[in-house]
């Protein structure tokens, strides 16, 4: 398996012609602005996209887990059946939204997208290249 591409958005939404539009894409960081009183209060919660291409090689799975890893937890945050995979399009484009996403405290996420065979045993794992830093900042 090989990652192709991924971005962490606000949106994303489906064009006509199976095209996409990312929203507001971070890049491997998230502020919270938040009013001094609120300061060092968490967990803190965002609605998130999460857009990544994969190109499958010889595996052929049928559900995955989209799992995303703190310091002190790891949850998932979304779990799916693959549909329509052939050796033929061996790429495939993973578009998801979670309503909110949630952050125990601040700190370095990591994202990991797992594939399991049709009797769910994991047959592989990706890591996108991107440690999310999660801060927050006091404004006036």
């Amino acid at each position: 398996m090989k990652l192709l591409s991924f971005c962490i958005c606000d949106d994303i939404r489906t064009e006509i012609g199976k095209k996409f539009s990312i929203i507001g894409t971070y890049s491997d960081k998230i502020i919270f602005n938040v009013p001094k009183e609120q300061k060092g209060k968490w967990p803190k919660h965002l609605k998130l996209g999460f857009f990544a291409r994969i190109l499958l090689e010889d595996a052929a799975p049928k559900y995955f887990n989209f799992k995303m890893k703190g310091a002190e937890h790891q949850l998932v945050l979304v779990k799916g059946e693959l549909e329509n995979i052939s050796p033929d399009n061996p790429i495939i484009t993973l578009s998801l939204i979670h309503p909110q996403v949630v952050f125990p405290s601040a700190g370095r996420y990591e994202f990991t997208y797992e594939f399991l065979d049709i009797n769910n045993n994991p047959i592989g794992a990706i890591s996108p290249y991107i440690d999310l830093a999660v801060q927050e900042r006091a404004t006036e």
